[in-house]
């Protein structure tokens, strides 16, 4: 019989994983059901998996300035340094949920209205499902052995966010493009 005990997640993780998972479950619904408002859903989705980012950061930010005290000194190029290794697949992902925010603001009722080309929203489902693939890599690197004990990422989790983050960028601006150029009035 095993005396370990459960790992206990504390009320701030609780919210992040909710968040997450509220998220997530809410960007579903575009990719499986036809919905005439389509756009609503997503900006308030993407705007749920931003506050969640937000408070991952905000954890990651905190992990990184424990490291930090512990070094000796801390100059310009180190903090840069481990800003990178700590913070770059989160602001990856959120450069990308805010960009795509951006997008479905502005061009909400060309989007809801179906006056915009058919492959728009190709290149928009396909990248919904890279945002949520984004979040499952992420949270699954959160949950290995590795964060536990360094409180970093492991570089396999960082180089799939890194790798279906270029692929979404992409298609984001793929997307954006088409917006603004094929584009039509009824």
């Amino acid at each position: 019989m095993s005396d370990q005990l459960p790992v206990k997640k504390t009320w701030f993780q609780v919210l992040y994983t909710t968040l997450f998972y509220t998220g997530t479950i809410m960007l579903l619904f575009p990719l499986f059901v036809n919905t005439s408002n389509i756009t609503t859903i997503l900006v308030v989705a993407y705007s749920v998996l931003s506050l969640t980012l937000g408070l991952v950061a905000t954890q990651m930010y905190s992990r990184m300035t424990t490291k930090l005290s512990e070094l000796p000194s801390v100059g310009t190029t180190t903090f840069l340094y481990y800003l990178v290794q700590f913070m770059a697949p989160v602001f990856l992902i959120l450069g990308l949920l805010l960009y795509s925010l951006y997008l479905f603001i502005r061009y909400r009722n060309i989007i809801n209205d179906g006056f915009t080309s058919d492959q728009y929203y190709t290149f928009s489902k396909v990248s919904t499902a890279f945002m949520i693939i984004h979040f499952i890599i992420l949270f699954n690197g959160f949950s290995t052995k590795e964060f536990a004990e360094k409180s970093m990422m492991p570089a396999v989790y960082n180089s799939g966010i890194y790798l279906t983050g270029i692929i979404n960028a992409y298609l984001i601006i793929i997307m954006g493009y088409i917006l603004s150029s094929y584009t039509t009035d009824g």
